[in-house]
């Protein structure tokens, strides 16, 4: 008997959840201040006046706003280029084009490189000086947009500006080519869309005040790359003074040297001029490339979809898409190791993971198998492939959920200026078990989180199981864990500190505790532990407990090569 779900569909959404020029002018903009209006769904900036929309549920936003000059012609592959300023009201009522990207359904080009736009949402009320959250959205730096983290009931229920935003992906956003230098330090870096989420902090610092948010009170935030990002971004000196604090959802500390990132669009290029037959092989490849001027004309001459379209998938491995260059400009070139001596900023943090963060790559696994037998009704007789996946999905959770908290946390708690850190497990649908297969199956994996932060239900998470993710009977303690999240986050964002009236204690990380967050089909269940998570005690656990042939597979073959392995520690 098959399973009875839309398999496009929960691949689409899997998928999400595996990935869910630029100057600091902007920053001591001397005009005077642009004022909101309140209750109106016009607005004034610094560059233009924008027409928003009013909901029904008394939210106002504006969405696909400019926030800097498009990427296109002569500035592709340049430093993210501030706002030219226009006359006139301009529409911002629907959302801006996503960036270029491969659909993760049928590996289609969609997007367009015209795409830096943020979305706004605030409460319609007349508040000033709000809180403000800036979302940078997941996906591997490869793939998704700003409509995947959609504001609205967040900002009503913190009283907050909530901004997303958009930034150049893949080969369009992380490319390091000599070649494509131009003696500009920012535009050599290779770092486009860490460029394009620095301007977007510019344009909301010189901004925000018209949306009635306070420019001294940002939080960065994100989840999954989107969070790597936020890590990466309070090292980078352009950041500084953009960025008050920062939430890193299922995270972690990655930064790619940049010879790595030479190295891959250098054999990027030769594979695009073979398959192109401007050359007949890689041998001729390397001769061609031998001429920057050659390389700049080629690569140019090329559509921007055929570019997205090389690429492959990288599984949550850095290897084959190294991205975040440690350039010594726009990130230093000891990355993470100027935590240790205190060259980063040193905000409140608030860090998270999921209790199964490993589970969608697992479930994906051609090695394992598990998608393919569940799309034909065989999977759960097949106990052997069924008992595989279960100890790949624990045992990869284990080290990735602490890689993306427990690893951030030991690495700043080191520093004995870090304010506090706040760090949670999320383990809604794994602990409680208020879910059915297929979901059950994939527990509180990668993603799963940011429901509960937006406090949508209508994700494409929850479509992709035919709404049944989230359900009748699931939705008293479901709604007790949300408003317990976005009443933690309305503290944190306010002052930095997440605790507050009728919510538990949130004791902080620095002391070596983490918060659980779970609910059953009633309540809410929140308590703090001092379970700590770590790669090399995880590793001797696997050891010492399994099989020979059993641990080589799972440590050798599922877990390889993936970041969360290679990039412990802070191995960069």
């Amino acid at each position: 008997m098959k399973v009875n779900f839309n398999k496009k569909a929960i691949a689409a959404a899997l998928v999400l959840t595996s990935l869910i020029g630029c100057d600091n002018s902007n920053n001591e903009n001397t005009q005077q201040e642009i004022k909101f209006t309140p209750n109106s769904t016009v607005q004034k900036t610094f560059n233009g006046s924008y027409q928003g929309a009013l909901s029904e549920d008394g939210v106002l936003s504006w969405l696909g706003i400019a926030y800097a000059e498009q990427p296109v012609d002569a500035l592709r592959w340049k430093k993210t280029k501030p706002l030219l300023s226009w006359e006139g009201v301009r529409e911002a009522t629907s959302f801006g084009e996503k960036c270029l990207q491969k659909n993760t359904v049928n590996g289609k080009v969609i997007g367009n490189e015209s795409c830096l736009f943020l979305n706004i949402w605030r409460p319609d009320n007349t508040d000033e000086s709000l809180p403000v959250m800036v979302f940078l959205h997941g996906g591997g730096n490869l793939n998704g947009s700003g409509e995947d983290f959609i504001g609205d009931q967040l900002s009503k229920a913190t009283n907050s500006v909530v901004i997303s935003i958009n930034y150049r992906l893949g080969p369009m956003g992380f490319l390091t080519l000599p070649a494509l230098k131009d003696g500009d330090k920012l535009t050599d870096s290779g770092n486009f869309g860490t460029l394009d989420a620095i301007e977007a902090l510019n344009w909301v610092q010189a901004n925000i005040a018209s949306f009635g948010g306070d420019k001294n009170n940002i939080t960065l935030a994100g989840q999954s790359a989107g969070a790597r990002n936020v890590l990466a971004l309070i090292l980078s000196p352009l950041s500084k003074g953009l960025i008050h604090k920062a939430f890193a959802m299922s995270g972690g500390m990655t930064i790619a040297d940049s010879s790595e990132g030479q190295a891959f669009a250098e054999k990027f290029v030769s594979d695009l001029l073979v398959k192109h037959k401007f050359v007949s092989d890689e041998s001729e490849a390397a001769q061609y490339m031998q001429n920057p001027e050659n390389v700049v004309h080629f690569l140019r001459s090329l559509p921007a979809s055929d570019l997205v379209s090389q690429m492959q998938d990288v599984a949550i491995r850095m290897a084959p898409f190294p991205h975040l260059f440690n350039d010594g400009n726009v990130l230093p070139v000891d990355g993470f190791h100027e935590i240790a001596v205190g060259n980063y900023q040193q905000i409140p943090l608030m860090l998270g993971s999921t209790k199964s963060e490993f589970a969608t790559f697992a479930f994906f696994d051609p090695n394992l198998g598990i998608y393919p037998k569940l799309v034909t009704g065989t999977l759960f007789q097949d106990t052997e492939t069924l008992r595989l996946f279960s100890l790949s999905k624990n045992y990869g959770s284990r080290i990735y959920s602490g890689f993306a908290l427990e690893n951030v946390v030991d690495t700043l708690a080191n520093n004995p200026k870090q304010p506090a850190i706040y760090g949670y497990r999320f383990s809604w649908s794994d602990l409680g078990q208020v879910t059915k297969q297929p979901a059950a199956l994939l527990g509180a994996t990668h993603g799963f989180d940011v429901d509960f932060v937006t406090g949508r239900e209508d994700s494409q998470i929850n479509a992709s199981f035919g709404g049944a993710l989230y359900t009748d009977a699931n939705k008293n303690g479901r709604v007790a864990l949300v408003n317990s999240i976005q009443g933690y986050l309305k503290n944190f964002m306010l002052t930095g500190n997440p605790n507050g009236s009728g919510l538990v204690q949130w004791d902080t990380a620095n002391s070596g505790s983490i918060q659980l967050l779970d609910a059953d089909y009633e309540n809410a269940h929140i308590s703090n532990t001092v379970e700590w998570q770590e790669k090399d005690v995880v590793l001797t656990e696997m050891e010492q407990s399994l099989s020979t042939s059993d641990y080589s597979f799972i440590k050798d073959t599922i877990l390889s090569g993936r970041f969360f392995m290679d990039y412990w520690k802070d191995s960069n």
